[in-house]
């Protein structure tokens, strides 16, 4: 059995829609322009006027912690998901290979 199909579950357009949205998402956020925008910008802010850069910090850890990682927590268990169907796969395909190998033996033997 192939990992996508071991994958497939019915699902709802919302969360075929929340899956779409997330996966393009995150690799938005994984691109290195991006991580190195979220780098230096609070450098940056540092030379800022106080009450700029305290707003500058107040939305950034805000959008961190409601955004960045739930975004980052499902990207995670979109790979731990994918990662379960591939040795599933690979499970089913090695114990089909050791019962074929098996029963090539136990016909030789019978010979």
């Amino acid at each position: 059995m192939h990992p996508k199909e071991l994958l497939a579950k019915p699902v709802g357009w919302l969360s075929r829609a929340n899956d779409w949205a997330a996966t393009h998402m995150a690799a938005v956020f994984g691109m290195a322009g991006t991580i190195w925008i979220f780098f230096t910008s609070p450098l940056v802010a540092q030379f800022m006027p106080l009450a700029i850069r305290n707003t500058f910090f107040y939305y950034s850890s805000g959008w961190v912690q409601l955004f960045a990682l739930p975004l980052m927590v499902w990207v995670g268990n979109r790979l731990q998901r994918t990662t379960d169907a591939q040795s599933e796969a690979q499970h089913q395909a090695l114990t089909h290979i050791a019962t074929v190998a098996d029963k090539i033996l136990v016909n030789q033997e019978a010979k």
